[in-house]
């Protein structure tokens, strides 16, 4: 498994790969990205699914595989950030529940 922080963006963004020989979106291995929000202190990685803006079918969208919330900490003071992390519950069958967003 690699990443690759994608450059040029407003936020922080990362590819999330099978393969470190090519990360890209295209490529068969690509399977996740991982999106911050300015100040880094949320993160939400999604799977390789269409943008809700640009999906043609509603099962097309991406799906929502965790959220990741710091706790800010200006400067590092007081040690280490504390962490919260939600991922989608599993279902009596050991599948992950689905969650898609409706817009960005």
């Amino acid at each position: 498994m690699a990443a690759k922080k994608l450059s040029a963006k407003a936020t922080s963004q990362y590819l999330i790969s099978l393969s470190a020989q090519n990360i890209t979106t295209r490529d068969a291995n690509y399977f996740a990205c991982c999106r911050s929000n300015f100040f880094g202190t949320e993160w939400n990685i999604y799977d390789s699914g269409q943008l809700p803006d640009k999906a043609e079918h509603p099962d097309n969208v991406r799906k929502h595989l965790a959220h990741i919330e710091y706790e800010f900490n200006l400067f590092g003071l007081n040690g280490p950030r504390k962490m919260d992390v939600a991922v989608p519950r599993l279902t009596k069958g050991g599948r992950a529940s689905v969650i898609r967003s409706i817009d960005d």
